[in-house]
């Protein structure tokens, strides 16, 4: 899967997270950022670079932040 591109640090399949091994290089920040990405792929079910994966972010930003401040919208 990451032979194709250097780029990819996690995906999803079979309704698991896949990490490529250079991941592991960037450190734990890096790590758990692209856990808690591919973790939203499989709870939304929207790909990358798609208008409904962009909008599960938003909501949930705004869920937080509702929670957050008791106010909601």
């Amino acid at each position: 899967i990451f032979d194709k591109c250097k780029r990819i640090l996690g995906t999803v399949a079979d309704n698991s997270i896949i990490l490529s091994t250079k991941i592991f290089e960037l450190g734990r920040r890096k790590i758990v950022e692209v856990i808690i990405e591919e973790s939203a792929h499989l709870e939304s079910g929207a790909g990358d670079n798609t208008r409904g994966f962009q909008n599960y972010l938003i909501g949930q930003m705004i869920t937080l932040l509702e929670n957050q401040n008791g106010i909601f919208l």
